[in-house]
């Protein structure tokens, strides 16, 4: 039965509709990972962010 499975060319084992969901599924989890790294700040803007805070304090006790 295995055999006879992998005799099958890989054309007719790939359904189209089963495509097109997969190629759906993939965009939908790239946006959402797009989504995650856009709304958590990586540790290089949360650095960059303190040292604008500590400047304008600097700025402003002077």
């Amino acid at each position: 039965m295995i055999a006879a499975a992998r005799a099958v060319s890989p054309e007719r084992t790939v359904r189209p509709r089963a495509d097109a969901r997969s190629e759906r599924l993939i965009e939908r989890i790239q946006a959402a990972r797009a989504d995650i790294l856009e709304a958590t700040p990586t540790e290089e803007v949360v650095d960059a962010e303190r040292e604008i805070r500590r400047a304008v304090m600097q700025r402003f006790r002077l």
